[in-house]
C-alpha cells in the first residue's frame, strides 16, 4: 500500500468526495484490507470496498468498470456521469480499461 496515496485519498474523502478501492481480488481481500490497517477507511460493512470478486467481473474488463460504477452511484445516492470518476491505477491495462468506459484514469507511478 502506497501511504502517500491513502494520505491523498483520505484528504479526498475528508473534503466530501466519494473515494473507493476497486480491486480484482477474491473473497479474502476483506480481511487482507483489514490486516493492512484499511478497515476503518472502507466503512461500515465495507460499503467503499468495490471488489471484483463481488462484482463477478474483473478490471480491465468493461463489466467491472459498469458494475463499479453502479456501486458508487448506489453509495453515494445519485446517478454520476463517467467523466465524474477519477482512477488511478498502476496497471497500464486497468487504465486504458477504465479510460475506454469514460472514468478520467491516471496511471500510478511509483517514485
Amino acid at each position: 500500500m502506497d501511504r502517500e496515496v491513502l494520505a491523498e485519498m483520505e484528504r479526498l474523502r475528508a473534503s466530501g468526495l466519494g473515494v473507493f478501492v476497486l480491486t480484482n481480488g477474491t473473497d479474502r481481500v476483506p480481511e487482507e484490507l483489514d490486516e493492512l490497517g484499511l478497515g476503518d477507511f472502507l466503512g461500515t460493512r465495507r460499503r467503499f470496498l468495490l471488489n471484483t470478486a463481488d462484482l463477478d467481473a474483473a478490471k480491465p474488463d468493461r463489466e467491472a468498470f459498469v458494475r463499479s460504477h453502479a456501486r458508487i452511484e448506489a453509495e453515494l445516492g445519485g446517478a454520476l456521469d463517467a467523466q465524474q470518476v477519477a482512477f488511478l491505477d498502476d496497471s497500464p491495462r486497468h487504465v486504458r480499461g477504465a479510460a475506454e468506459f469514460g472514468w478520467h484514469a491516471v496511471l500510478h507511478t511509483a517514485g
